[in-house]
């Protein structure tokens, strides 16, 4: 039986809240028993993208609002997400000087790689919530990048906790978990690095201009894991529960190659950066995945519990 995509999925969560009321296990027992993180993340969609009057009464589901109704479009999932995108951009943009671009935007829906192809490849995340974002600074670095001009930001930096200017040749901006980021050569660092943009804080033009064969696809590529781009990609073999592999890799099961599959245990092959973010990613999975190789990774995985441990103790009685 084919697999029912999101959007099926939210359609059939509004049908059964109609028709009375839904609960975690109706949704389980109809797309399988495995999938709770996807009924949290369906019904969080529903609310958000359809604004539906969704409320939990008794460990149920129900709507607040009875005459509440889907919109009537028949669309594919696709353009239903780049809607979404289009109307939030539009509406953001309004009384700017990218206004008339992004409206135009909207009226080739039809091709939805235009968003991706002029605001980033995953900018349907700026639909999540409301984006706390200094706006002046956005359009200002979005049109540096149009124009091709070298800019100096005012910028704090986490790693450094300093702040410091930094002379950048912007070349995209992007979304990644609800934050902006302008990924930009460093002059300071010679390498292309991320910028967040909520950690600038001024912007001056320069008359200097810049020309760049920057790989949009290249730089965005699978294999990192994470917002750090620069890191050695490396290979990973890893042990997971068999019986927890579908929610182990549900939001990335392409990326995971199965080596052998045993019956307590499944091992897969990975190709990716070994960065904080992966090492926290494997932590967050627990005791239902295991590191075979390489042995450093251990070692980083076992410094970083060491050091969480350290912020607890157990009161013996």
């Amino acid at each position: 039986m084919k697999e029912a995509n999101e959007l099926e999925r939210i359609i059939w969560i509004h049908n059964t809240i109609k028709t009375g009321s839904l609960s975690k296990e109706d949704y389980l027992f109809k797309f399988g028993g495995k999938k709770e993180r996807s009924f949290y993340r369906d019904l969080t969609k529903l609310q958000n993208y359809f604004h539906a009057p969704v409320q939990k009464m008794k460990g149920k589901y129900v709507y607040t609002d009875k005459t509440f109704e889907l919109p009537q479009m028949l669309v594919s999932q696709k353009e239903l997400a780049a809607l979404f995108s289009a109307l939030s951009i539009v509406k953001r943009y309004k009384d700017t000087p990218i206004y008339s671009v992004t409206k135009r935007i909207v009226q080739k829906l039809a091709d939805d790689s235009i968003l991706n192809e002029l605001f980033g490849y995953n900018i349907g995340n700026l639909n999540k919530k409301e984006i706390a974002l200094d706006w002046d600074i956005f359009n200002r670095i979005a049109e540096a990048i149009i124009n091709n001009k070298t800019i100096i930001i005012d910028y704090h930096s986490l790693n450094s906790r300093e702040r410091s200017e930094r002379k950048v040749d912007p070349y995209h901006l992007y979304t990644y978990e609800e934050e902006i980021y302008l990924a930009a050569y460093c002059h300071k660092n010679k390498e292309i690095r991320d910028f967040n943009l909520n950690r600038i804080y001024s912007i001056k033009e320069t008359n200097e201009t810049f020309s760049s064969n920057f790989d949009r696809k290249k730089y965005f590529s699978k294999k990192n894991w994470g917002i750090i781009k620069s890191q050695k990609i490396e290979k990973v073999r890893l042990k997971i529960k068999s019986s927890e592999v579908e929610w182990v890799i549900e939001d990335f099961p392409n990326r995971f190659k199965k080596v052998s599959d045993e019956s307590e245990w499944s091992e897969y092959e990975i190709e990716t950066s070994l960065s904080d973010e992966f090492v926290n990613w494997i932590i967050f999975i627990g005791e239902n995945i295991v590191v075979v190789e390489p042995k450093y990774l251990k070692t980083k995985i076992l410094e970083k519990m060491k050091k969480i441990l350290k912020n607890y103790k157990i009161d013996i009685l």
